[in-house]
């Protein structure tokens, strides 16, 4: 893949947050020669860098509502056993 090719591609994973995108490119990345074209890998990098982060940041996010939901439902669970009314 040339290098102009691949900052093109690599540019509209980082349009559109294709993270799947992004990383495949990543590894095949090409060895840059030009220094604009370095340049321009870099800031397309750094970009992709904060893309990471935020859905780092929220994938924890959920993770730390499905564990709280999962603990109400066992909470609930466990409280429902012991309320339970044997006279009917």
């Amino acid at each position: 893949m040339q290098t102009l090719e691949w900052l093109h591609a690599f540019k509209l994973g980082v349009i559109e947050k294709d993270i799947a995108k992004m990383m495949r490119l990543h590894k095949k990345m090409p060895e840059f020669t030009i220094l604009e074209e370095m340049k321009m890998a870099q800031a397309l990098i750094v970009q992709a860098r904060d893309i990471f982060i935020e859905e780092r940041s929220r994938l924890q996010k959920s993770m730390g509502q499905l564990k709280k939901s999962i603990e109400f439902q066992r909470n609930s669970i466990r409280n429902s056993h012991t309320k339970f009314d044997s006279r009917f």
